[in-house]
């Protein structure tokens, strides 16, 4: 998410409940799992918000820098963990 926040700086987000979920907008970031690896945690940016799911990506302005829904496609919105209102 560099260079919007760097390495080592704490980002506070609210857990994600049914009633908070449709709260999420673009520009938001979200916590969610991996789609590919079940261990891995991930946060980036809601770009767009489809019916069932997020398109995420990261801020670095280099996409070969970040792995988002460009490389494994929208996040289904059962998958979110998290988020954190942008004013982006």
């Amino acid at each position: 998410m560099y260079p919007s926040y760097t390495p080592g700086e704490t980002i506070v987000f609210d857990k994600i409940t049914k009633q908070n979920l449709k709260l999420v907008r673009e520009n938001d970031l979200v916590v969610f799992n991996h789609p590919f690896k079940k261990d891995v945690k991930m946060f980036k940016r809601v770009k767009s918000i489809l019916r069932d799911s997020y398109f995420v990506s990261g801020d670095n302005p280099d996409p070969t820098s970040s792995v988002d829904s460009h490389n494994f496609g929208p996040i289904n919105k059962s998958n979110i963990l998290a988020y954190k209102k942008e004013s982006h």
